[in-house]
């Protein structure tokens, strides 16, 4: 066995990082924060308040229920009976929410900079991750608090009623106390993300940046997720998008006792008692995701294209959502006060459409001026247009005002129609005023 011999340092030679990479392999620790919608966890919020204190009375104990900031498309249908609005027969409700903006659990939910966020040393809170090949695609979710305050006002004839319904939100709202729930939550995933996502597994896109085949993208994205995606509609776009299902979100709810006024003194009589129930909800809702991949991010970046040595430019909008203008090329004012929003099934993608307008214009003052115009061989076009969208995209269109039904010279590309109708105001009025008058009193005579 030779002797020991001590290392000959004059051969060794100093060695860098750079000599255990490969330099012709691209390779990049990249990552990127994207904020989610703060008004689709507002929605959400407001959603699962409301049906928690419908489930506290007999179903349609409430002749009308009034959200504040919910949706009015359907308010063209109610257009003869604006009147017969105000005539509402008690019990009404009406629901309140206002969301506090400041609220961030004494500086808990909340990061002083975005490297704070950016863990690359350990990723905490990946739910997706894919390593097959060494690709190295994750995606993490980190939660904030968001806190709303609701206000219930119900108003009832009598004050007895009104005692009777103190005594019941007293004990079925359990109010003066707090309770706790844990729901699973549907939150939505930006655009932004499921785009670069689709980029970086080479699934076709459109060029507004979303999958081509959704079912392809979905079938992916749960593969590798421990939480489910999901694919909808996202009423505030009017486009299906993308969410996740997250479970054993934390709802923590504080009630206040009610407060019940004196009523409304008409003559001799008291009605209309107003009964005021708040309470202080905190809910669990995404405050940020963070992408991490190998590859530059110049979808999650807001960029207008992307390039790579084996593709084409693509470009892309990072979110469409369709604006529907309230006044037309007519100075006519928008008769909703959002656009009307038609949807399709799956499998009418890529094909023209008719709606039926029918069941909505029957028995309305629109639907009885388009017949007069009919008769008369007066031209509805002339107090009545449309604009109509899909994908972001206006779309033309034809009208059978016989049959009301509308067909739209476009192939959709999206699951919704938004359909935005205006009216000359100043002609139906008038002519309303003139058809009443002439039945009332069909004499060319009036003292």
């Amino acid at each position: 066995m030779k002797p020991y011999e001590p290392m000959n340092v004059k051969n060794l030679r100093v060695l860098t990082p750079e000599d255990y990479y490969d330099k012709l392999s691209h390779r990049y620790l990249m990552s990127s924060i994207t904020l989610p919608s703060q008004y689709s966890s507002y929605a959400v919020c407001v959603e699962y308040i409301r049906d928690w204190f419908l489930s506290k009375f007999p179903p349609r104990f409430f002749n009308s229920i009034y959200v504040e900031g919910g949706h009015s498309f359907d308010e063209f249908r109610k257009f003869s009976q604006i009147q017969e609005a105000y005539k509402k027969s008690n019990p009404l409700l009406a629901i309140i929410p206002v969301i506090d903006m400041e609220y961030n659990r004494d500086w808990i939910d909340s990061n002083p900079a975005y490297p704070m966020v950016l863990r690359r040393a350990r990723m905490e809170g990946t739910f997706f991750n894919d390593i097959r090949d060494n690709r190295g695609l994750h995606l993490q979710l980190q939660f904030k608090t968001i806190l709303m305050n609701f206000t219930f006002k119900i108003r009832l004839d009598t004050r007895a009623e009104a005692l009777d319904m103190m005594e019941w939100i007293k004990m079925n709202c359990r109010a003066g106390w707090s309770e706790t729930h844990n729901v699973a939550i549907d939150a939505h995933v930006p655009r932004s993300i499921i785009t670069q996502i689709a980029w970086d597994n080479n699934i076709r896109i459109n060029e507004d940046g979303t999958p081509v085949d959704s079912t392809e993208m979905l079938a992916y994205l749960n593969q590798y997720s421990v939480i489910p995606f999901l694919y909808k509609l996202r009423a505030a776009t009017g486009n299906s998008e993308y969410f996740l299902k997250i479970p054993n979100c934390m709802v923590r709810l504080k009630m206040n006792l009610p407060q019940m006024d004196d009523g409304e003194r008409q003559d001799h009589l008291v009605s209309n008692f107003n009964i005021d129930f708040t309470l202080e909800c905190e809910m669990t809702a995404p405050y940020c995701y963070t992408y991490y991949s190998q590859t530059e991010h110049k979808f999650v970046t807001g960029m207008d294209s992307i390039y790579d040595k084996t593709y084409t430019a693509v470009c892309i909008d990072p979110l469409i959502k369709t604006e529907v203008p309230s006044i037309d090329e007519h100075n006519w004012k928008m008769l909703t006060e959002e656009p009307i929003q038609y949807e399709v099934d799956d499998e009418d993608l890529g094909k023209e459409c008719d709606i039926d307008f029918k069941p909505m214009f029957d028995h309305t003052d629109l639907g009885i001026l388009i017949r007069w115009n009919l008769d008369t061989h007066l031209m509805p076009e002339m107090f009545i247009s449309f604009k109509v969208f899909n994908g972001g995209v206006e779309c033309e269109y034809s009208m059978d005002w016989e049959n009301l039904i509308m067909h739209v010279s476009h192939e959709l590309t999206h699951n919704t129609v938004v359909i935005g109708l205006y009216t000359d105001n100043k002609y139906m009025n008038e002519t309303l005023i003139y058809l009443r008058d002439a039945k009332n009193n069909p004499s060319r005579v009036r003292e």
